[in-house]
């Protein structure tokens, strides 16, 4: 697909205006967070591509047995793989390609290719405009510290192969949007997310299923300790909440978050259980700061379906942070949360005027020897330049 033409779709495509008006945010005291591509991974600056190609395991290829071990430790992945990722001005992902074997080496932007090689991605204009509105003045944290108040922008997804095949049902536009409710005092009282269907992509909606309703409940600092899941999906599937976590939508389950709080603000911990009576644990976060409240550890608990079939994935990840806030050394421990599962460290040489790294070696014994076991390379581009 040409520039232009991406363009064209990029400002043509209008699929629901998913969003209602907005109250100011300057006066809370705990601002939201506008959920951008950019700062998710941790890139700082007015990022406008990045590539990103990883050494094959050095200096020889990792045994079956190896590479199982590994896949058994259920590290946290921190990198984009593969890729050449474009960002537009606000931040956001607009198109992702496969690199194949070099930083010049990319999936041509085609039909021919599998559907897993090319993407694009479109957002709504109105959507992102009032939402960036209210929460123009937040603090951003590190990005690896949750915040519960984060506001998240209406999306739709699409595959090169489905703009190309246009009566195919493949090139039907799907998404998923978000709607905010506020009280008197601009608090975000409600968090509804839903999904949005366009089968002759006119730009209007064609269905629109709620997936569910979450309720936002504070103590008397404005701090958000509790959102209160309803799922209200009726389809046999699942619908997926906060963390990537997967819920059942034909079950009759409401998951909780709870949130905790040190004395001088800072988000120490996450709660996440399936059921409202606390019942099975889904995902944990604690996170450990300094004296000048800079993050220095995160510890990690996910669990999902497949690691409650799958016994042997670990779930419990600790990670560590130098002091440019990049990670230093991830641990996965056993199931006792006690014992020592596998270590992976990571260190850094090389990094741009804007502070993003562009090397990163990684040594999956949780040793510094000679030799990485893998290396990965990142080329930025800037608006500025």
């Amino acid at each position: 697909m040409s520039l232009n033409r991406f363009k064209y779709l990029l400002i043509v495509v209008i699929i629901l205006a998913g969003c209602k008006t907005l109250p100011a945010a300057d006066t809370l005291k705990i601002a939201p967070l506008l959920k951008t591509d950019v700062y998710d991974f941790n890139l700082k600056g007015p990022v406008k591509s990045i590539k990103e190609y990883a050494t094959r395991y050095t200096p020889k290829e990792l045994s079956e047995e190896k590479k199982t071990y590994y896949q058994a430790a259920g590290f946290i992945d921190l990198f984009l793989g593969l890729s050449f990722t474009r960002y537009d001005r606000n931040e956001m992902k607009i198109s992702r390609q496969r690199l194949l074997e070099s930083f010049d080496s990319i999936y041509p932007d085609t039909s021919y290719y599998k559907r897993s090689r090319s993407f694009s991605y479109f957002y709504q204009k109105e959507d992102y405009k009032e939402k960036k509105e209210y929460i123009k003045d937040a603090h951003k944290l590190s990005s690896f510290v949750y915040n519960p108040l984060e506001i998240k922008l209406n999306t739709t997804f699409t595959t090169t192969y489905s703009l190309k095949v246009q009566k195919d049902s493949s090139s039907v536009w799907k998404g998923n949007g978000y709607d905010y409710i506020f009280d008197s005092s601009s608090k975000i009282q409600q968090e509804q997310k839903f999904y949005y269907r366009d089968k002759d992509r006119d730009g209007i909606a064609d269905s629109k299923n709620i997936f569910y309703n979450a309720d936002y409940l504070y103590n008397e600092k404005n701090q958000l300790i509790k959102k209160e899941y309803k799922i209200v999906y009726k389809y046999p599937t699942k619908v997926s909440i906060d963390h990537g976590i997967e819920i059942p939508a034909l079950q009759d389950i409401h998951p909780i978050e709870e949130y905790r709080y040190d004395d001088v603000g800072n988000l120490t911990a996450v709660y996440l259980y399936k059921t409202a009576e606390k019942q099975a644990l889904l995902f944990l976060e604690q996170y450990t700061y300094d004296e000048h409240n800079k993050l220095i550890k995160l510890k990690r608990i996910k669990r999902t379906d497949g690691t409650f079939v799958n016994k042997h994935v670990r779930v419990i990840n600790e990670l560590f942070f130098n002091d440019q806030g990049e990670v230093s050394k991830v641990i996965a421990y056993n199931n006792d949360d006690k014992t020592v599962y596998a270590t992976r460290l990571y260190t850094y040489e090389d990094y741009d005027r804007f502070g993003n790294w562009t090397k990163c070696n990684k040594y999956l014994d949780g040793e510094i020897t000679k030799v990485p076991t893998s290396i990965t390379y990142r080329r930025f581009q800037y608006y500025d330049d």
